[in-house]
């Protein structure tokens, strides 16, 4: 019954949503809105459609969080809430057509960006064993070896490419040519295959939503979108049911694994089963984890021990789910979580709260910039935080702070 009401809330806002990306007339609400709906949304409809899936031995704690009366109560409280709450910024909120401003930058800045997009590249040119990452999922299975420390440095090297081919995609504007426009999609598609992971599928139809901020022709421009969110999840299907060797190819298997991949929904339902009904704890102390994102990239071996420098927290999260242990226990794999688990886990009953909080004063200071240049970097950012941990995106984060806090002490609103 609860996902029925979720589908019939979700349904009005998001062909609202769809009706002003069409028309080129924006707020956050309307960007964000899609973004909210594919990952906490939809899973209601699939469980509609094909039933709740049935999760593995190892993530038996989803099952029992689905059975959970009170947690399923609960989560669909909040969910619906989210959805009036959207519903109500979709129709009330000012909207504004798009035209976004030109953009000068120096040139040496574009080269500088274009080297850092390519050090990927170079980086698995000189790896120990180069062959290993043009094997997609490979090095998941290289695991504790010297490949896979080597990886490190490659995949984060893959991440900064990735957000340095966004920049320059925005950058470039709608002046863009056709060459460049293939060579920034050929490094982005080689930074996802050596990767090797989730996170960099997503910039993938991030990548054409930048095209269409700056089309003339919103309507074919929305179509690459939609295509490219088709080609990302057809690709999660093809990550799952081939690349990751601890799930068999049975069909149910294969739909529970991209349930965890994917949907952001039963991880929600876990931490507020153990977090608001059973008064159990996830990290050591509240604001853990977002201490841990704040100092992400300050050296551990600076801090008096390990410990005092919090780790990732899907960390956290996948040792408690799986495990049913509190700490920091893996370091090679997590399941998949956002920016609203992450506050309930952080801070309870009071989490909740703060999610409609961060949206509120979110969409609220994002619709006021003056300029829609500035918009967009923020539209993106909200939109990754619904994907992954802040963790997982620090640099944008501190990048949206920094314009944040220069916005606060000079006292007047951006301009680009």
């Amino acid at each position: 019954m609860t996902d029925v009401i979720i589908m019939f809330l979700s349904v009005p806002p998001l062909l609202v949503s769809c009706w002003y990306l069409l028309r080129g007339l924006l707020n956050t609400a309307v960007v964000i809105y899609p973004v909210f709906f594919l990952f906490y949304v939809s899973p209601s409809f699939l469980n509609v459609i094909y039933g709740v899936p049935v999760y593995p031995n190892k993530f038996d704690n989803l099952n029992a969080v689905n059975s959970d009366n009170s947690t399923v109560f609960i989560y669909g409280m909040f969910i619906s809430l989210l959805l009036v709450f959207f519903t109500y910024k979709l129709l009330k909120s000012k909207k504004t057509r798009l035209a976004v401003d030109s953009i000068v930058i120096s040139s040496l800045v574009i080269r500088g960006l274009f080297i850092l997009s390519i050090s990927s590249l170079l980086l698995v040119l000189f790896a120990p064993n180069p062959e290993v990452y043009f094997d997609y999922g490979k090095i998941r299975s290289l695991y504790g070896t010297e490949d896979y420390k080597f990886y490190v440095y490659v995949s984060f090297s893959c991440v900064i490419s990735a957000l340095c081919i966004l920049i320059l995609r925005f950058i470039h504007g709608e002046n863009i040519s056709n060459i460049k426009n293939l060579l920034f999609l050929t490094i982005l598609i080689l930074d996802v295959v050596f990767n090797g992971k989730r996170l960099l599928m997503f910039f993938l139809p991030v990548y054409f939503m930048i095209g269409y901020f700056f089309s003339k022709n919103k309507k074919v421009d929305i179509i690459k979108v939609l295509v490219s969110f088709i080609i990302f999840i057809s690709f999660y299907t093809y990550y799952t049911d081939e690349i990751k060797s601890d799930i068999s190819k049975s069909e149910e298997q294969v739909y529970a694994a991209l349930r965890i991949d994917f949907g952001r929904d039963d991880v929600l339902k876990f931490v507020i089963n153990e977090t608001l009904i059973k008064d159990g704890e996830i990290l050591n102390y509240p604001g853990q984890t977002m201490f841990g994102a704040i100092v992400a990239y300050v050296p551990r071996s600076i801090f008096p021990n390990d410990e005092m420098k919090p780790y990732p927290y899907a960390q956290y999260l996948t040792n408690k789910l799986v495990y049913s242990e509190r700490g920091a226990g893996l370091k090679g794999w997590t399941v998949t979580t956002s920016f609203i688990d992450e506050l309930v886990s952080n801070f309870g009953w009071f989490g909740l709260l703060f999610v409609f909080l961060v949206y509120s004063k979110c969409f609220n200071y994002i619709d006021n910039l003056s300029s829609q240049n500035y918009r967009f970097y923020f539209y993106i950012v909200l939109a990754f935080l619904h994907v992954v941990h802040p963790h997982g995106i620090m640099p944008l984060v501190y990048l949206a702070f920094y314009l944040v806090m220069k916005s606060y002490f000079s006292g007047y609103k951006f301009k680009w």
